[in-house]
């Protein structure tokens, strides 16, 4: 049997959770949970047309208003009405004891200028890093240092075999590899920059890279994931 108000035969007509029929007013259009439903009654102030989560009736003044603004609630900063002390426009904004900043409290907070790394324990300048691209740490995806998996600013670390940078450099034009070089906002290191005497050629690993193109870890990633890239567009054709 197919549901006459939203057409699923997952469930009969006027089943009552049927996303196209309402059972607190018996109208269509509408579920009884949600907020279109004229007559559903708050379970705060047992009015119509809102829940208790929507609801502005206070208990303490036993009108409505806005939340957190009671004209009978006293602040416990300032002693004047209308609001809490955790909105009290006297009360100072908190600034951080090791820089002084005012948009967090401690040096815990990496935005902290005097944040301490938690690998290296700020021994390795400039503070203010954290423990997510510290030079230190040794990625468990691609074995490479300087970064953690979770918390790198590349989309992913890209295990692809060295084999597709070789296809793409040694098997396709000039425009067609720029074109990967420049799709990828990752890659700063050019294409040129891997010829030698003017030639592109077969590298055995990405260590091999590295070494013979004398790269950083980051400039090695950058380059996986160009290879990422052609291997991904390469298996799709």
């Amino acid at each position: 049997m197919v549901c006459a108000y939203c057409g699923s035969a997952a469930h009969v007509t006027g089943y009552e959770d049927c996303p196209k029929y309402c059972t607190v007013c018996s109208t269509s259009g509408h579920n009884r949970k949600t907020n279109a439903c004229p007559n559903r009654l708050c379970t705060k102030c047992q009015a119509t047309g809102h829940n208790a989560r929507q609801c502005t009736f206070c208990d303490t003044c036993q009108t409505n208003h806005a939340k957190n603004k009671c004209p009978s609630q006293q602040c416990t900063y300032c002693e004047e009405y209308g609001h809490d002390a955790k909105r009290c426009p006297e009360k100072p904004t908190p600034l951080c004891y090791a820089c002084g900043s005012s948009t967090h409290q401690t040096p815990r907070s990496v935005d902290c200028s005097e944040h301490k790394c938690a690998t290296c324990q700020g021994e390795l300048e400039p503070k203010g890093r954290n423990h997510k691209n510290c030079p230190l740490p040794q990625c468990d995806v691609c074995k490479l240092t300087g970064h953690i998996a979770d918390g790198y600013t590349f989309r992913q670390c890209y295990d692809v075999e060295v084999d597709y940078l070789n296809l793409l450099l040694l098997t396709k034009g000039r425009n067609t590899i720029e074109s990967y070089f420049d799709a990828n906002g990752e890659a700063c290191i050019q294409p040129n920059a891997l010829r030698i005497h003017g030639k592109f050629t077969e590298s055995i690993d990405w260590d091999d890279v590295k070494q013979r193109f004398a790269i950083t870890d980051r400039q090695v990633l950058e380059l996986k994931s160009v290879a990422y890239e052609f291997k991904r567009t390469t298996t799709q054709e």
